[in-house]
């Protein structure tokens, strides 16, 4: 009889050991507490892009490791019930909702209205979001405001997530753990380059920045005999939230925003995060998320490039679409700078690929159609709240 029981305690170890294999272990208590996901919510009464954005995160990375998730959004109403209700069941952690009340969410008084209605108007030809006041208000607020919101001021590390991602690919290492071991500052996904017609009043101010500092390795990322359009994309990034809060970033911050670019020209957060970044950031406490199969309504596909990486963590991306090391990429850029080593399947870099070209990755308008929807179902009431256009009347700026 012992010797059965015995035989049995050593199946039911196994077993159990076995079934912990499979799964890697969770961050501790400690690194959960530090660290959550943040979403901006453009329609709080249209889930359908934003849960599918959750499930994918929670199915190829946050079920391991239960991080908590923020969900902000600006409205004139509450999340409906029955979507937090679904949002909470698809959250491995916590799922924290804020309505958005700060007064850094708002148009700057020396915003002309002329002005800003003929930039919605000639945004509409550049890219499908940039003619949607929210569009503006956002960026702005994503890149000085979110990280004082009062359920972010609970967390030290942050990744944003933009709906409309997916991930491809699990993601076989925890970088929120990693961020804080590493004492690193600031991770992301993508390398995107934007035309310096679309960012026009940015080309000069990045230029004015670069001649007062420090030649820096970064500051070249960005810099080199003229602006040179790459950037570091805030969408699933992941940064230490004290840079976001120091004075230094607000200082680059402000100086940036009394020119009113997000209205009048076409920027977004993550020029000014990485002009920022590229100014005060070692290149030590920067890091490439790689393996994610990370993708986003502007066409923007990573897709590891080794078969062996792609098969090991179970991706559904095909590595003929990858932009990260594609010719419209900054991310070989980056690592020729750095000197980092280029992953085993990408071929060495030449010379006329250290200036990467903007091409819009969109077939067409209709690839970006199910979130322009919900920017547009919004759009009059945004234009009625901030410039005091009527929501019944006919709107010539989009």
């Amino acid at each position: 009889m012992f010797r059965k029981k015995r035989v049995l305690e050593v199946l039911v170890a196994t077993l159990v050991l076995w079934l912990l294999s499979l799964h890697p272990a969770a961050s501790p208590p400690s690194s959960r507490r530090q660290a959550a996901f943040y979403t901006y919510v453009p329609n709080v009464d249209s889930p359908r892009q934003l849960l599918r954005t959750v499930y994918s995160v929670e199915a190829a990375f946050n079920k391991r490791y239960q991080y908590d998730w923020v969900f902000a959004y600006y409205a004139d109403h509450e999340m409906p019930a029955v979507v937090k209700s679904r949002l909470e069941k698809l959250c491995s952690g916590r799922a924290i909702f804020e309505r958005i009340e700060s007064p850094d969410y708002s148009l700057p008084e020396s915003v002309d209205p002329k002005g800003l209605k003929d930039s919605l108007r000639h945004s509409a030809l550049q890219s499908p979001f940039s003619k949607f006041l929210q569009y503006k208000l956002k960026n702005r607020f994503n890149t000085y405001g979110f990280q004082f919101l009062p359920s972010l001021l609970n967390y030290r590390y942050y990744c944003n997530v933009e709906v409309g991602t997916e991930l491809a690919c699990d993601i076989p290492y925890d970088f929120f753990k990693h961020i804080q071991s590493q004492r690193q500052i600031y991770g992301f996904a993508n390398a995107p380059v934007d035309s310096n017609t679309i960012t026009k009043k940015l080309a000069p101010l990045v230029q004015q920045f670069a001649e007062s500092a420090n030649d820096t390795l970064l500051m070249r990322y960005v810099f080199e005999d003229g602006y040179t359009g790459c950037s570091f994309d805030s969408n699933f990034e992941v940064a230490d939230l004290d840079f976001f809060r120091s004075k230094e970033y607000a200082a680059v911050f402000r100086q940036v925003d009394e020119t009113n670019g997000f209205f009048v020209d076409r920027w977004t957060d993550y020029h000014v995060k990485t002009l920022a970044i590229s100014l005060l950031v070692p290149p030590n406490k920067l890091f490439w998320l790689d393996k994610t199969g990370f993708s986003g309504l502007l066409g923007r596909t990573t897709c590891p490039l080794e078969e062996e990486v792609r098969t090991e963590n179970h991706c559904a991306c095909d590595p003929a679409n990858d932009y990260a090391f594609s010719s419209n990429s900054g991310l070989r850029r980056l690592f020729h700078l750095l000197d980092w080593p280029l992953p085993q399947s990408v071929p060495p870099t030449e010379e006329t690929q250290l200036l990467p070209k903007y091409r819009n990755k969109l077939k067409s308008r209709t690839d970006a159609y199910p979130l322009t929807v919900e920017y547009q179902t919004k759009d009059p009431w945004f234009k009625e709240v901030f410039m005091a256009i009527p929501a019944h009347r006919k709107d010539t700026t989009s």
